[in-house]
């Protein structure tokens, strides 16, 4: 997923392409592109130098929750 999302960046950065020609025409997310996928969403970002080449692709992650809880307490009285 990684991979394929961090092509879907740059393409959605290259103008002519068919990603660049769906995408919102409102940024969510000004850091990059929110993507969908079966576990959740990943944010992906593409920087290019000035003659056109990709310089760098990035991936936002984030930690998934692997807890959650309740704390029950009884104040003084």
């Amino acid at each position: 997923q990684i991979t394929a999302s961090l092509a879907t960046a740059v393409a959605a950065k290259t103008e002519g392409t068919l990603v660049a020609a769906t995408l919102a025409q409102r940024l969510v997310d000004a850091d990059g592109i929110t993507l969908g996928h079966p576990s959740g969403t990943l944010l992906v970002a593409a920087k290019f130098e000035t003659g056109g080449s990709v310089s760098e692709a990035t991936v936002f992650r984030t930690a998934r929750r692997i807890m959650e809880g309740q704390v029950f307490w009884k104040g003084s009285q």
